[in-house]
């Protein structure tokens, strides 16, 4: 590890560089190279900064400048520095901002990413012999860490059962909870239709009723249109009407006095005449009686 530390730093001094410019820009550029060499990284930086305000699409100052963020430990800003820097149509200038990109995924532990740009760095520049062993370490890296996160799995099988036990129950919960919801469903379902097989009911049997009363005032209706000699007549027509039975003895009278009567015939009419004084009488005496009371003839009509 303290070779890879010594091969990054190596690195990313040895490749500060700077272009062929007018002496006021050279010399800032060359006063940061030099303040980046003693290790005074905000001064160099400062150099930089004000070298970038006349270029400021410099792809070699921003390389400068990810160099400076890299020994401050600032690896995202100095990736966007990198990044940047490869914009440059130079191609070790690419080159090394590949091999610096990798740094910089090295430090944050994305090996995946280290070795992406290790491997770009290579395809640029083959003999580049920092980045074939940083791309060896992040490779071994990458695999080790494989290897402990399998172990560590291994080694601790209950925390791997409570995982699986956690998820588990989660998944419990979900389908409990989606069975809870569908009988919910159900059931607000069941009472909607029951809700309208009710109201079916009611209006029903409120038809029925409204049905029933308009059929009984339709027959009151045609009572009360109905001729009242009718009632008389149908008295007529019914033989067990009282007033029926009193014509049925007059016509029977009318017939004996018509016919021949015999002395028998005689005494028999005479003795139901006598009768029926009688029982007149004795109604008249229970009457005037019973003080209040009236006679009452019930009518079958």
């Amino acid at each position: 590890m303290r070779k890879y530390l010594n091969a990054v730093t190596v690195c990313a001094a040895s490749f500060l560089f700077c272009a062929g410019w007018s002496n006021p820009l050279t010399n800032r550029i060359k006063q940061g190279n030099k303040l980046y060499t003693q290790g005074n990284y905000d001064e160099a930086l400062k150099q930089y900064l004000d070298a970038q305000l006349d270029y400021p699409e410099s792809e070699a100052i921003h390389y400068n400048i990810g160099n400076v963020l890299f020994k401050q430990q600032k690896y995202k800003e100095a990736e966007e520095e990198y990044q940047k820097a490869l914009q440059s149509k130079d191609l070790p200038t690419q080159a090394r901002a590949h091999y610096n990109l990798g740094n910089c995924k090295f430090r944050q532990d994305d090996f995946p990413g280290a070795i992406e740009q290790y491997k770009k760095a290579l395809a640029l520049d083959p003999n580049d012999q920092n980045a074939k062993f940083n791309l060896e370490l992040a490779q071994r890296k990458l695999k080790e860490m494989a290897q402990k996160s399998q172990q560590n799995q291994q080694d601790d099988p209950r925390q791997s059962q409570e995982e699986k036990g956690k998820k588990e129950k989660q998944n419990q919960q979900q389908n409990g909870q989606q069975q809870g919801n569908q009988q919910q469903q159900q059931q607000d379902q069941q009472q909607a239709r029951q809700g309208k097989e009710k109201d079916r009911k009611e209006l029903q049997e409120k038809q029925q009723q409204q049905q029933s009363e308009g059929d009984q005032e339709k027959q009151e209706k045609n009572l009360a249109r109905q001729d009242p000699n009718q009632k008389s007549q149908d008295s007529r027509q019914d033989p067990n009407h009282p007033a029926a039975f009193g014509r049925q003895e007059d016509k029977k009278k009318q017939d004996h006095d018509h016919d021949e009567m015999s002395q028998e015939d005689a005494l028999r009419i005479l003795r139901s005449l006598e009768d029926r004084e009688n029982k007149a009488q004795e109604q008249k005496y229970m009457t005037r009686q019973s003080g209040q009371e009236r006679e009452y003839i019930e009518h079958d009509w």
